[in-house]
């Protein structure tokens, strides 16, 4: 009795951990530069999260940025520093 849309979110929710870990012996493997943005107080995505990142992705392809008092709608509340930081990983590979 939901949107569409949200059935999709809450199915993709329910599959998210289990399809995680069926890759966590890859993460070290990836060799394109990554960008993980996390606010704080996201209640949608755990903030342990970024934790999980700097522990499987390779140091040299990770960039983590960690905002204070921020929550999940990061795109749209802090659209001009995501569309910066985006950029700027283009421009230097």
């Amino acid at each position: 009795m939901v949107p569409g849309a949200m059935g999709v979110a809450g199915d993709e929710k329910f599959s998210h951990v289990a399809e995680l870990e069926k890759l966590k012996d890859v993460w070290r493997q990836v060799k394109v530069p990554t960008l993980h943005i996390h606010g704080t107080k996201d209640i949608v995505v755990p903030f342990e999260n970024v934790n999980f990142s700097v522990k499987q992705f390779n140091p040299h392809v990770l960039d983590t940025i960690v905002l204070q008092k921020e929550n999940h709608f990061l795109p749209w509340k802090r659209y001009s520093l995501v569309r910066k930081e985006l950029l700027k990983q283009i421009a230097s590979n």
